[in-house]
C-alpha cells in the first residue's frame, strides 16, 4: 500500500515537472508607464520559442479583478504592435480609452493556434485624476545628442519624424526605436507634412518624401526664397509657407509637368501679403485647425482664411512675461491653442490656452498644473500625437507630455 502511495506521489511530482518544462509561452510581469487621466502603457516580455504559434495577443481590462477572456473588455493588439516582426521579446500594449481616477484591474493574454489562452499575472492601475504634466524618459536613446536641436517634429501614426543636420530621423513613440531614416541634400529650414508625404524647404529648393515607398523626389523651386523665419501650414492638401510673402503649393498639379519618373513638380502660387506683427522664430509658430491657417508669436495671433484670401487678427496674449524666452512653442488640440512663455535662465513661466471658438485666454502653468520644473528655457523639440503634446527638455533629459 505504502508503495502504491509513493508510486502515485512520484508519478504527480514528474507530471508537474514535466508540465513546467513544456510551457510554451511565458509572459514576465507587467509593468505600467504613461499614465495619464485617460490612458496607459503596459510593458512586458513575451517569451516563446516559436512566434508563428502565436494566434493572438492583447490585453483584458476591468474594474473588477479576475480579468479573463469571458471576463473584462478584450483589445487585441496582433496587427498593431508589430511583436511578431520585431527580434525581441519586449512588447508595449496602449489603452486609451479609460475614464479619470479609477481603477483598473488588467492582464496580457495570448492565444496558440490550438486554441489555448495564456495569461500573465494580473495587476492593478489607478488612472490620474485632472492633472495634466507627465513625463517620459523612455521614448529615446541615449545613444543620440539630436534632440538638443530646436526642431518641429512630424507625428504620424504613433511614428515621430524630424530632422537634424540634414538627416531625416524616426523614432516610434510606442517602442522606442530610434534610428536615421535619410540623409538629404538640403538642410531643411521647414519640414511638414501632407498625410503620408514629408517636405522639406531650404531656401528656394523643397523635396518629398514619400513614407510609403521611400522615394526623394525634388519638386518645383518656389520663386520666393525661404529664410530661417519662415513658418506654414496645411490646408486641403496644400501647404502654406513663407515669411511675409506667403505662397500656397499644391505638391500633386502637374501643370509645370513631371520629372522623369512621372513624379509631378508641383505648381506655387503666391497668396495675400502677410503685414501683422509676429516675430517669427520657428515652424512651431503655426498650426492649422478648422481649415484655417494660424500664425503666432509677439502677443498676436493671426488667421489666414483661404477662401478669402486675407489675414486677420484673432486675439492678443493676456499674459505677463512673454518674450523672455528664445523657445517659443504653440499647438492646437482640438480647437484649443496652447503657448508658452518663460525665462531661458530659471524655470520660472507660464503657458496658456485659448479657446479658438469660444475666444478665452485660461492659465495651465503653474496655476493649473501638477509639475513645478518645468525648464522652460531649454526646450527643443515639439509636436502633437494622439491628441497629446510632447516637448523635449534637453537640461532634464525627458520628455514633457502634455495631456489636454
Amino acid at each position: 500500500m505504502k508503495r502504491i502511495f509513493f508510486a502515485a506521489m512520484l508519478a504527480t511530482i514528474i507530471s508537474c515537472s514535466s508540465e513546467e518544462e513544456v510551457k510554451p509561452v511565458q509572459i514576465t510581469e507587467l509593468e505600467f508607464s504613461s499614465l495619464s487621466d485617460f490612458s496607459v502603457n503596459i510593458n512586458c516580455d513575451i517569451l516563446i520559442a516559436d512566434k508563428s504559434e502565436i494566434q493572438d495577443l492583447g490585453i483584458i481590462y476591468s474594474e473588477v479583478s479576475n480579468v479573463s477572456m469571458d471576463k473584462g473588455q478584450l483589445v487585441s493588439h496582433m496587427e498593431t504592435s508589430g511583436f511578431l516582426s520585431r527580434p525581441t521579446s519586449n512588447i508595449t500594449f496602449r489603452i486609451s480609452d479609460l475614464q479619470k481616477g479609477i481603477q483598473y484591474f488588467i492582464n496580457v493574454y495570448v492565444i496558440l493556434n490550438d486554441g489555448t489562452v495564456i495569461y500573465g499575472e494580473e495587476k492593478s492601475v489607478t488612472t490620474l485624476s485632472g492633472n495634466r504634466f507627465f513625463k517620459k524618459s523612455h521614448l529615446i536613446s541615449d545613444d543620440y545628442n539630436v534632440l538638443n536641436y530646436q526642431s518641429k517634429g512630424v507625428s504620424i501614426d504613433e511614428k515621430l519624424y524630424f530632422v537634424f543636420e540634414g538627416s531625416l530621423y524616426y523614432n516610434d513613440l510606442r517602442f522606442g526605436d530610434f534610428e536615421k531614416l535619410i540623409d538629404l541634400p538640403i538642410y531643411p529650414i521647414f519640414t511638414e507634412h501632407i498625410n503620408s508625404k514629408l517636405y522639406f524647404i531650404s531656401g528656394v529648393e523643397i523635396y518629398e518624401y514619400d513614407l510609403n515607398t521611400n522615394n526623394l523626389v525634388e519638386k518645383m523651386n518656389c520663386p520666393g526664397d525661404f529664410s530661417l523665419n519662415t513658418t506654414g501650414f496645411v490646408i486641403d492638401d496644400k501647404l502654406y509657407v513663407g515669411t511675409n510673402r506667403y505662397w500656397a503649393f499644391d505638391p500633386e498639379d502637374i501643370s509645370n509637368g513631371t520629372d522623369q519618373n512621372g513624379n509631378a513638380l508641383g505648381t506655387w502660387s503666391e497668396i495675400d501679403y502677410f503685414s501683422g506683427n509676429v516675430s517669427q522664430s520657428n515652424e512651431e509658430t503655426s498650426f492649422t485647425f478648422d481649415g484655417a491657417g494660424y500664425l503666432w508669436g509677439n502677443k498676436d495671433l493671426y488667421k489666414y482664411d483661404k477662401d478669402l484670401d486675407s489675414w486677420s487678427k484673432v486675439t492678443d496674449y493676456p499674459g505677463d512675461t512673454f518674450g523672455k524666452i528664445n523657445n517659443l512653442f504653440a499647438f492646437c488640440i482640438d480647437g484649443v491653442f496652447y503657448t508658452n512663455s518663460g525665462s531661458l535662465n530659471d524655470s520660472e513661466g507660464e503657458i496658456w490656452s485659448y479657446n479658438i471658438a469660444n475666444d478665452t485666454w485660461k492659465q495651465i502653468f503653474p496655476e493649473d498644473s501638477n509639475l513645478t520644473d518645468l525648464d522652460f528655457g531649454s526646450w527643443s523639440l515639439f509636436f502633437v500625437n494622439e491628441g497629446q503634446a510632447y516637448m523635449y527638455s534637453y537640461a532634464l533629459s525627458v520628455y514633457i507630455v502634455f495631456v489636454p
